[in-house]
């Protein structure tokens, strides 16, 4: 073989190692499946907003964000592709990502279509604070910023520590009411606001009634009276800027709110629909913090 034709070998060779990416490894994600994710990938797309936050967080920003993502501030600067619950398939491969992440429970449906785009899909949930500082560490290994996601996680666990120890030794009761007074669900120990619930102690009504959906039971006003618990939380499913009415709106239509003690005593509160239920991710402290006022007004009041 003369020396001309090896070098040109080797060249081609060279040209075809290098336009293979490198592999970070394998994952196993919460569909199930194991995806080879490339090294360090550049071009990430994000299907749900705990994703963007979290990369945000991680300072490895995507490329591709659903609408609905609009924390940190930064996010707005990043191309949004459609809703997380419509995806746009053109959009997002008009992005040429190079790993697409979103919810294991809503977008494993898509898993055909999103397999058109040609980019690996990685799948995961979060509900609860340990879901939270495992997704971190995971997107964390990803992208090659595992320091950060450990810091992350540390100042987490630091605030969490904190706010538990000083937690009463008492044992209040709450209840989480999640829509509408004409139509609301009731969250359940194993959904994500329910397990802050747990985190801090309370006894959740909730967890008395079955099932109807993962995470969360019907109550009916007339059973939440007779159990009458000590704290009312409400939560707006979802924002809609052209009706920013409140999660506690109707209830008092019905004779019966007016004879919960939690009513009397002014112990109803309203919480953050983005934070402390849609969004999952480590903001999930700052819900933590705002409950635990609202439960402990004597301990945590004015706590930052």
């Amino acid at each position: 073989m003369s020396k001309t034709l090896k070098m040109c070998l080797l060249v081609a060779l060279f040209t075809i190692v290098s336009i293979v990416p490198a592999f970070a490894g394998t994952f196993t994600d919460e569909s199930g499946r194991t995806v080879t994710v490339p090294d360090k990938p550049e071009r990430i797309v994000a299907l749900s907003p705990w994703v963007v936050e979290i990369l945000f967080a991680l300072d490895y920003p995507p490329v591709g964000r659903p609408s609905s993502a609009v924390y940190p501030e930064a996010a707005l600067q990043v191309e949004a592709h459609g809703t997380s619950y419509r995806l746009n398939y053109e959009r997002i491969m008009a992005l040429r990502p190079d790993l697409i992440i979103g919810n294991n429970n809503l977008h494993r449906a898509f898993l055909d279509q999103l397999a058109s785009i040609n980019a690996p899909v990685l799948l995961y949930d979060i509900d609860s604070y340990q879901d939270v500082l495992e997704k971190v560490t995971i997107l964390g290994q990803i992208t090659g910023r595992t320091e950060e996601a450990a810091k992350i996680n540390a100042d987490l666990e630091a605030r969490l520590a904190k706010l538990t120890s000083k937690l009463p030794k008492k044992k209040l009761t709450a209840v989480v009411l999640v829509g509408s007074a004409e139509a609301f669900s009731v969250a359940k120990g194993n959904s994500y606001i329910g397990n802050q619930l747990k985190i801090l102690g309370v006894e959740n009504i909730g967890d008395r009634g079955p099932e109807h959906r993962p995470g969360y039971t019907r109550l009916s006003l007339e059973y939440i009276a007779q159990a009458n618990p000590d704290v009312i939380f409400a939560v707006k499913p979802e924002v809609d800027p052209n009706n920013p009415t409140s999660a506690l709106d109707g209830y008092d239509k019905n004779p019966l709110w007016g004879s919960l003690a939690a009513v009397q005593n002014g112990r109803v509160y309203e919480l953050d629909p983005v934070i402390s239920f849609m969004n999952p991710g480590p903001r999930i402290i700052d819900s933590l913090e705002f409950m635990a006022q609202c439960l402990y007004p004597e301990v945590f009041t004015g706590e930052k």
